[in-house]
């Protein structure tokens, strides 16, 4: 009983997980611990009783030691020991909580909360990879598992095809999901979606090579009836037509590292399946192979190859404007936490606390919650620790898995091991480009990768045999297992679902701003609502910091430097805490030399977070000074150039002149090509052209000004009818951008006002040969006999 139980619950995991839009929400993510809990205990029972036998599960040491580590990263460790292991970490912590308290000990993890839900999707993938080790040592339990996920792996590829033809923007055709989410089947992200698919596709087709037909003989026509006779045909065709449909799928999704993950574990399989002498013989001089790259190709063909080809356009060659931010600057920027943190990392699930620090460019995005490649990501914050215990686990288990596999003859087995193990090629050559790993239920199909390639290599697929090759644990070992599972078990159902709890308890505040026009009886009901919720989910620092707001506008401000200190207790690295913090301290107890830390530690912590600048500015202006909070402003100019517009806003309604300004003005041709025009809308015409011809002798050779420079100050000349040096500046600006249209078109139209005709035609001839449209070119070159 308790064993058809898990077998069961073992399979509702596998279709639930990807069908919960990838169990990244807390409600799905506690539903599958519940559920692979209850299935890994349900079998231990079973075992316990003395009908099951308990296999040793292949990998144990690397993940036990995985486990150890996610625990230290969360539990205090004397300073002086995280001094030896992470100075960097022990400095942050000196730099935030430990203003604010006398505490001896601190944790390697800079966000708990994500660390610890990290660990619960850990969990949850270490009970699916023992649970699959257990249940896939039965030859039965083994090929009908492997039927289930092919059959579920085409079944929902089609679905997720026939809803991208008709919706764009809705998750299973009922949740809604913004158009620039490129929303695939249940997945929010179309990366994701391809990351499952790549997966299974893989297996898919080596069971249907495994389950191909026998060889028929004969005419043309006698191997037609002979093939449609075979028993084995129907089948077979099942599972090409799902290994199909997952590919077009794929292509379908327009996932660029997904088609391409998905081609290289295609070519691993063949290149597998073709290199090894007992399965050679089922694809040499095959035609099927043929045929099934032909079948895909015209079904991909239908959906267009044109959409393809455009998504791969899109790819960026070294972006430098804000909308050409990518992946690369993600990877450049990620290498900064490695650096300062090698070793132990920053504590699993903590990159979207620890990026801001370590940002360089400026993005419009709220948040940058991943480093879009799972190796830097892991080493960012797990360290090296973490990096060489996953390296161990995975070389462990190919190793383990290859061994095995030179002794087995059937090719079922060594199939099966091929796809499996390319399908795990496949997500590792995506992680590349991509945090697939990140997402819960593709994590859990790549430890069930993982068990079906170890057991694919153990399990004896003839009858009469012994179950598997894998050793048989004690009563001992069993007993203990049941008691960490349990253990483990309740202690993570209770936190993924005080979690879900916390954020159904948050609908009264969310989305509402805290402003000194609250009223008081609506901040005591946001300071409740706050208060139950980290009552069920202590470890989210976003509840304290909600409960300081109130307490902060409601008058209390010592109530709020308490609420503000336990936030940063969990995740000492938020800028908007710190900053929040620094101003309750200053108004509660008038430390300003702390509040001013505070303040100056939020600046470090975000760099690129402009808000960041303009409060520590106002509050060294507002305490008198001046000298320092212009300071402030002037590296947050620096730090975004483009942005300074903001930052003489600020300055004038602090009371600060033009003059004053640019006196403050960083030596940065953008900032003073800002001003210019700040100071021109303002109706202030005598700075303006100083203040261009400044910013045009900052001109570098490898560091260009703005185009506008050229374009504003020529024109501010020939307003003033000094056409010379209005010439004189587009013939500069041209040499700095040959290419740029407008400078030929106003570059002509004063040579042509100058009567310098010969030179005129020549540039109306170069833009009529790039853009024949452009303006009125046509005309001009016709009016000159051109």
């Amino acid at each position: 009983m308790m064993l058809s139980i898990s077998r069961l619950l073992f399979w509702i995991m596998l279709v639930f997980a990807p069908l919960a839009f990838g169990s990244v929400e807390p409600w799905a993510l506690f539903l599958l611990t519940v559920i692979c809990g209850a299935a890994l205990s349900c079998y231990l029972l079973e075992c316990r009783r003395g009908n099951l036998p308990f296999y040793r599960v292949p990998g144990q040491i690397p993940l036990l030691f995985l486990a150890v580590f996610m625990v230290l990263q969360i539990i205090p460790l004397p300073a002086g020991f995280l001094d030896f292991v992470s100075p960097e970490t022990l400095s942050v912590w000196e730099k935030t909580a430990g203003l604010l308290t006398d505490a001896r000990s601190w944790r390697i993890s800079m966000d708990i909360k994500g660390t610890i839900m990290a660990m619960a999707i850990f969990s949850v993938c270490l009970g699916g990879y023992i649970l699959a080790i257990q249940l896939l040592a039965d030859r039965t339990m083994f090929k009908r598992t492997l039927l289930a996920l092919a059959c579920f792996g085409g079944l929902f590829a089609f679905f997720a095809i026939v809803q991208s033809i008709f919706t764009t923007d809705h998750a299973l055709w009922f949740r809604y999901v913004p158009v620039s989410a490129m929303v695939f089947g249940s997945y929010v992200c179309h990366n994701h979606y391809a990351g499952l698919m790549e997966m299974l596709t893989p297996l898919t087709l080596a069971l249907a090579v495994a389950h191909r037909p026998m060889r028929q003989f004969g005419t043309f026509k006698e191997k037609v009836i002979g093939f449609f006779e075979d028993r084995k045909t129907p089948l077979f065709l099942l599972l090409c037509f799902c290994a199909v449909i997952m590919v077009v799928s794929v292509f379908a999704s327009l996932s660029r590292g997904g088609i391409i993950s998905l081609c290289a574990s295609l070519v691993v399989f063949g290149a597998g399946v073709a290199m090894n002498r007992r399965t050679r013989p089922l694809v040499a001089g095959n035609k099927g192979i043929f045929i099934f790259a032909g079948i895909i190709l015209l079904a991909v063909s239908w959906f267009g190859w044109h959409r393809i080809d455009l998504r791969f356009g899109e790819l960026p060659v070294l972006p430098s404007d804000e909308a050409g931010i990518s992946r690369f600057h993600y990877w450049r920027d990620s290498t900064g936490i490695i650096a300062d943190f090698p070793l132990a990392g920053t504590g699993l699930g903590s990159f979207e606390t620890v990026f801001p620090a370590y940002q360089t460019f400026f993005s419009s995005d709220t948040v940058i919650a991943h480093a879009h490649n799972d190796y830097l990501e892991l080493l960012s914050e797990g360290g090296i620790i973490a990096g060489g215990l996953f390296g161990l686990l995975f070389a462990g288990l190919f190793i383990k898995t290859r061994n095995r596999l030179k002794t087995r003859r059937e090719r079922y087995a060594i199939l099966i091991c091929t796809g499996a193990a390319s399908g795990i090629v496949a997500i590792l050559f995506h992680g590349i480009v991509d945090f697939n790993l990140r997402i819960t239920a593709n994590a859990l199909y790549f430890s069930i990768l993982f068990a079906l390639m170890v057991s694919a290599a153990h399990t004896r697929m003839r009858r009469g045999l012994g179950a598997t090759y894998l050793p048989v644990c004690g009563g001992k070992t069993t007993l203990g297992a049941l008691i960490g599972v349990l253990g483990v078990w309740l202690i993570m159902m209770v936190i993924t679902f005080g979690v879900w709890l916390g954020e159904t308890r948050t609908g009264f505040f969310k989305g509402k701003s805290i402003t000194l026009n609250t009223p008081l009886p609506v901040l005591q009901k946001i300071e409740s609502a706050a208060a139950s919720a980290a009552s069920v989910d202590p470890f989210e620092p976003t509840y304290a910091l909600i409960h300081g707001d109130a307490r902060l506008f409601a008058g209390d401000a010592e109530g709020a430097a308490r609420a503000y200190s336990r936030a940063l207790r969990q995740s000492p690295m938020r800028a908007e805490v710190l900053q929040k913090a620094g101003l309750a301290i200053a108004y509660s107890r008038g430390d300003m030399e702390t509040a001013d830390a505070l303040m100056a530690a939020g600046v470090e912590f975000a760099p690129m977070r402009l808000s960041s600048y303009k409060q520590h500015a106002a509050f060294l202006f507002a305490a008198g000074r001046r000298a320092e909070s212009l300071d402030v402003v002037r590296r947050a100019m620096v730090a975004s150039p483009e942005k300074s517009r903001r930052f003489f806003r600020f300055m004038s309604d602090l009371g600060i002149k033009p003059a004053a300004m640019i006196d403050n003005l960083p030596t940065n041709a953008t900032v003073f090509y800002r001003m210019a025009l700040y100071v021109r809308s303002t109706g202030d015409d005598t700075l303006y052209v100083p203040l261009l011809e400044q910013a045009m002798r900052m001109d570098k050779a490898d560091d260009p000004p703005p185009p506008g420079i050229y374009h504003h100050l020529a024109r501010a000349y020939d307003r003033n009818n000094n056409i010379d040096a209005a010439i004189h500046v587009l013939e500069q600006g041209l040499g700095k951008y040959p290419a740029r249209k407008p400078f030929l078109y106003e570059l002509g139209r004063l040579y042509e006002k100058n009567n310098i005709h010969f030179k005129a035609r020549q540039l109306y001839k170069m833009l009529y040969v790039r853009d024949p449209w452009y303006r009125d070119v046509r005309d001009r070159l016709a009016a000159m006999g051109g």
